[in-house]
């Protein structure tokens, strides 16, 4: 599936989250992660980060997922983006 919105993959891995695709879900927002961070796009990185901890998380990929949201918390401290951190300390298991 192509994603070529910006901002459309963390969403759409949200989606597939919420459809029960843990896999795809993870498989796509830390693809959109590495795009993010490679183009230098730190609000669209945070949200894929999000994202992909979330779908860690529901994969049972407990220690790898409290790296994630401790890197997506990091990130979204360093941005104008109150609303990331928010999100982080909401869904952190």
């Amino acid at each position: 599936m192509s994603t070529d919105i910006t901002g459309a993959a963390p969403l759409t891995a949200w989606a597939r989250l919420g459809a029960g695709d843990r896999r795809g879900a993870a498989e796509l927002a830390a693809r959109e992660t590495a795009r993010a961070s490679e183009a230098g796009e730190r609000l669209a990185e945070a949200d894929a980060r999000i994202a992909h901890a979330a779908a860690l998380t529901a994969l049972g990929h407990v220690t790898e997922a409290h790296r994630a949201f401790d890197t997506a918390e990091l990130l979204s401290a360093g941005l104008p983006y109150p609303a990331g951190r928010e999100l982080v300390n909401r869904i952190r298991p």
